[in-house]
């Protein structure tokens, strides 16, 4: 019987924002970090996969925050594996803090690529066979369809350098969100906090790419946000933020 996974984290100074608040980011990668030790214990973690030619990618991902987490803050990351489709996976997570409250919630879809043809692929029956799934009151998947975006205000524009590939050789998709966000005003950075976020990971992003960030404000807590490759217009990110009063 496979149980869920759970691993501690304390909130270090450098993960905190000008609010005294852990950022976003953060929680994302203690996610991932969760999430790849589950699936290494599991047997199928990347370089498990890439073993038989084949690698996991995250599709979307939906994430939101409860309450605010502080610096020095110990928080355990709860994830398992929620559903299986004929091409997605489903993982979801829980953060709670010492006194066991709840901080944050979220889901994400995964799937398989072929690397050489890098092609998605059906989850493979060594995954599928494997009775992965926890039915443990998770959230919906994210299935729904985002908003394109109408008249978009540009910001930065980003280059995808050394340090911003992971393992499958793309860009580590918390690089997706921090770019989103840098190209938000600063004010409103200032004045707001982001409390939910539904990002799709539509393709990849490679060495020397070069990037250009959009948005619209849909009202006065709400985002579009659009990432695209600057030459061929190639639309790699796309995700909708919802935000509150500092």
């Amino acid at each position: 019987m496979v149980n869920p996974y759970f691993e501690k984290f304390k909130v270090r100074a450098a993960e905190i924002g000008p609010n005294g608040k852990a950022k976003f980011p953060v929680l994302i990668n203690f996610f991932q970090e969760a999430a790849w030790q589950h699936a290494d214990a599991l047997g199928v973690s990347v370089p498990a996969l890439m073993e038989k030619g084949h690698t996991w990618v995250l599709h979307r991902l939906f994430l939101r925050v409860v309450k605010p987490i502080e610096k020095n803050e110990v928080v355990e990351v709860e994830t398992w594996p929620s559903g299986i489709e004929k091409f997605f996976t489903f993982r979801d997570m829980r953060f709670k803090n010492e006194k066991q409250e709840l901080v944050a919630e979220g889901c994400t879809a995964w799937v398989v690529i072929d690397i050489e043809k890098r092609r998605l692929i059906p989850v493979p029956d060594y995954i599928t066979g494997g009775n992965f799934v926890i039915e443990n009151n998770h959230l919906p998947h994210p299935t729904d369809k985002l908003p394109s975006l109408g008249e978009a205000g540009s910001g930065p524009e980003f280059k995808v350098y050394y340090q911003h590939l992971d393992q499958n050789n793309h860009v580590n998709n918390v690089h997706y969100l921090e770019w989103m966000l840098a190209s938000l005003p600063q004010d409103y950075l200032l004045h707001m906090s982001l409390k939910e976020i539904d990002i799709q990971f539509k393709s990849e992003c490679v060495l020397n790419d070069e990037i250009t960030a959009e948005f619209q404000q849909l009202s006065d807590t709400e985002i579009i946000h659009s990432l695209k490759e600057k030459y061929s217009k190639r639309e790699v990110a796309r995700a909708l933020t919802s935000w509150e009063e500092k």
